[in-house]
């Protein structure tokens, strides 16, 4: 599929080749809001801002082992950290909500969910006790996306195309990154590489390396443009 500047897309750069755009970070995870993070989330966006992002969506992990109380109480509590990383990064840079999904059904799989909101999230009376196919038609009627995290990570399942929106091809953790090559082979090999596939750095700690994300020729400041930009394919992917 081409864009509408009639270029094959997404692209795939180095990140000390690609070529000059904005740049956003789709899984980020700060210490708030991941009990595994041990960087804070004003630390974090001072990074990225640092880095040279003009955006990054707070994907923290929603997962039933961060599940002490009611549902709807724990939805509130995940989505304050977004609005803390929002009032830290003070117009600075655009923060976006997201989240990393995980459920009863694949206890060992994760999927990032893109273009999410505290809203959304409330539409569920639990999404971790939700069947995949009823989260994605839920998410998409919501304009949100399905995407495999890290999928080849040891233990995950590898997710037919037709039952998520697409794969992260490309993410930074520093257990997963030699991964992301035999990634991309299995999703070239599905011939799933026209479905929206993804990067992002995975951050949770002041060591990790930034360098991971889509590339865009316009600034993405809301979810709604994001989720524009990633279905009409108008974006490249960049890695380290």
């Amino acid at each position: 599929m081409k864009s509408a500047n009639n270029i094959q897309r997404p692209r795939i750069f180095s990140v000390n080749d690609m070529p000059k755009g904005y740049k956003t970070d789709l899984h980020c995870h700060t210490k708030e809001g991941s009990y595994c993070s041990e960087e804070s989330t004003a630390d974090t966006i001072e990074r990225y801002i640092a880095e040279g992002y003009s955006t990054v969506v707070i994907a923290n992990h929603c997962t039933p082992d961060y599940y002490p109380k009611e549902y709807h109480w724990f939805i509130d509590c995940h989505f304050d950290v977004y609005d803390l990383a929002v009032e830290t990064a003070r117009g600075r840079i655009n923060v976006l909500s997201g989240t990393e999904i995980n459920i009863n059904q694949y206890k060992n799989d994760d999927f990032l969910v893109l273009g999410t909101s505290r809203e959304i999230m409330h539409k569920f009376d639990n999404i971790f006790t939700t069947d995949l196919a009823t989260i994605k038609r839920v998410l998409n009627e919501n304009n949100c996306l399905l995407i495999k995290a890290h999928p080849m990570r040891y233990g995950q399942t590898m997710m037919p195309p037709d039952e998520v929106d697409g794969y992260e091809l490309y993410n930074g953790h520093k257990g997963w990154a030699r991964l992301n090559e035999i990634a991309k082979h299995w999703v070239e090999a599905e011939g799933a590489m026209d479905k929206i596939n993804t990067a992002g750095s995975d951050h949770h700690n002041p060591g990790d390396n930034l360098k991971y994300g889509i590339l865009t020729d316009e600034e993405i400041k809301t979810n709604e443009q994001l989720i524009r930009i990633l279905k009409n394919r108008q974006y490249d992917i960049f890695h380290l």
